[in-house]
């Protein structure tokens, strides 16, 4: 999406009465152009599915996204996807801090964001409002695999069927995923790939899981699966 084409959407997008479906790309668009393209998107209650990427969500654009998507009560699906630039607890906090009641959210991606510890806390506190979930893309944050324990531990995902953590920095330390994944009872796949696990690993954790879902499997190699 060129700059000139974000100004002519944002202009176009109260005469598109049920939009239930958007994917766009603001690489090109800055922190002026995304707050006031995603506020015209946003205002729309009719909108499942919403796919934002190489965004560059600053303090403002967050804020915009945050309260917009705190009324998106048929949110089905939220995609956001940045630029390898930060996500402060500031933004996180925008972004996820105003919800007051459960969402229909089925999938979740953030990725390509660097994102602060404390917006990783934050993060985990904000899943309540997402008992749905069956994907959680949570690719390329500049993890580790303690953020990724501490992140997922205690989280409540009765419904979840894919867990993504791809390209982080994880290590041999994600084995302790194991002790967190075995409490999501319909989990059939987590994603590693390119997140510099040994294969050591990578059986510890199948053989661990597959005593109690036989069907699970850890995915190493590139490839995205859509419920949409």
């Amino acid at each position: 999406c060129t700059p000139t084409g974000a100004k002519r959407l944002a202009i176009l997008f109260p005469n598109f009465k049920n939009i239930s479906a958007l994917s766009l790309n603001l690489k090109h668009c800055d922190d002026v152009l995304v707050s006031t393209l995603v506020e015209a998107i946003t205002h729309k209650t009719t909108v499942k599915i919403l796919c934002l990427k190489e965004v560059d969500l600053t303090g403002t654009a967050a804020l915009v996204l945050g309260h917009s998507l705190s009324r998106m009560f048929a949110l089905e699906v939220l995609i956001v996807n940045g630029k390898n630039n930060d996500l402060g607890l500031s933004q996180m906090q925008a972004l996820f801090g105003r919800f007051s009641r459960e969402l229909p959210l089925r999938e979740l991606e953030l990725s390509c964001f660097l994102v602060e510890k404390s917006g990783l806390r934050f993060l985990h506190e904000s899943f309540r409002f997402f008992p749905r979930l069956q994907v959680l893309r949570l690719d390329q944050l500049g993890m580790d695999s303690e953020d990724v324990c501490h992140l997922i531990a205690g989280a409540n995902f009765p419904e979840l069927h894919q867990l993504h953590f791809s390209k982080n920095s994880l290590g041999h330390g994600i084995t302790s995923i194991k002790e967190h994944i075995v409490g999501f009872p319909r989990l059939m796949q987590l994603g590693l790939y390119g997140a510099g696990c040994l294969d050591e690993d990578i059986s510890c954790i199948n053989e661990t899981v597959k005593k109690v879902r036989p069907m699970f499997n850890v995915c190493t190699m590139p490839g995205v699966i859509r419920l949409w």
